[in-house]
């Protein structure tokens, strides 16, 4: 959970994060290794629109990951 004053940077943060930003300055550090762009180590689980509403948040996240069958 990110919390801050309005204003201080928090949607920026979570968009660096997984790679969907780049940073103007600074390097981030994720598990000592450096991430500067998209990964298939990192993602975004969207709060809106994108979830299906009859299954808890973790069914969301295990959706969108479960292979073809």
């Amino acid at each position: 959970m990110i919390l801050g004053h309005s204003g201080c940077g928090k949607p920026t943060i979570t968009n660096i994060l997984p790679g969907l930003a780049q940073t103007t300055s600074g390097v981030v550090t994720m598990d000592g290794a450096e991430s500067s762009g998209p990964s298939l180590d990192r993602g975004v689980v969207f709060q809106n629109y994108a979830l299906l509403p009859w299954l808890t948040a973790l069914g969301n996240v295990r959706f969108g990951v479960r292979p073809p069958s």
